[in-house]
């Protein structure tokens, strides 16, 4: 066997075949978008707090946060 047979037969019997069809119709899902409208996390809290923090601590590096962001 060659190798490319070998890996075929193995990712064949490691592998479940697919279902063709999906069980339901997705499509509304998606358009319907999210249960909930998007809130701020806690990281996203934290990350727009030091930015602001060190814009007023640091008002020399204005650059590097203007580069970053």
């Amino acid at each position: 066997m060659t190798d490319e047979t070998r890996l075929r037969s193995f990712l064949q019997s490691a592998l479940p075949p697919t279902v063709a069809q999906p069980t339901r119709d997705l499509w509304p899902l998606v358009t319907a978008g999210p249960r909930w409208p998007p809130t701020w996390s806690r990281r996203d809290l934290s990350l727009a707090v030091t930015a602001a923090l060190g814009v007023l601590l640091l008002p020399d590096a204005w650059f590097w946060f203007a580069y970053h962001f």
